[in-house]
């Protein structure tokens, strides 16, 4: 678990200065619980109520308040049926050290995103700010 926290806190926001790291920590706690309430109004209004079970809202609104999954997502895959396998944060952790190779295809490709492939599209985002693979491997 340490590891995996290490690597997200190591990219998070990387080129910014701590103190705006600190106040968008703030400001996402705040938005979020409104931000997953709002969404999840959207989703029942948008797919209709037979797709989006309100049974299931209050589970929603706790899985994404609590692992950051969206409610889009939580329906998607329906979350809430117990035929899906489930694996706890400290078995995929366990797997991960039995599977130093997975961990290392994790960690290489830690950061790398859809950025950096639409760089001539976007005003907001450096090429400074994303990463290759091959540029950690």
């Amino acid at each position: 678990m340490v590891r995996a926290r290490r690597i997200v806190r190591r990219h998070y926001a990387r080129s910014y200065h701590p103190l705006h790291r600190a106040l968008a920590r703030v400001l996402v706690t705040i938005a979020w619980p409104p931000a997953v309430l709002l969404h999840l109004w959207e989703i029942r209004r948008s797919r209709g109520p037979r797709a989006v079970p309100i049974k299931e809202a209050s589970r929603a609104f706790w899985a994404a308040i609590r692992n950051n999954v969206i409610p889009g997502e939580y329906y998607a895959y329906a979350l809430w049926r117990s035929d899906r396998p489930v694996f706890s944060i400290g078995e995929i952790l366990a797997f991960l050290d039995l599977r130093p190779d997975v961990f290392a295809l994790n960690a290489r490709h830690a950061g790398v995103n859809w950025y950096r492939h639409h760089l001539g599209e976007l005003r907001t985002v450096r090429a400074g700010e994303t990463r290759h693979p091959e540029a950690v491997a």
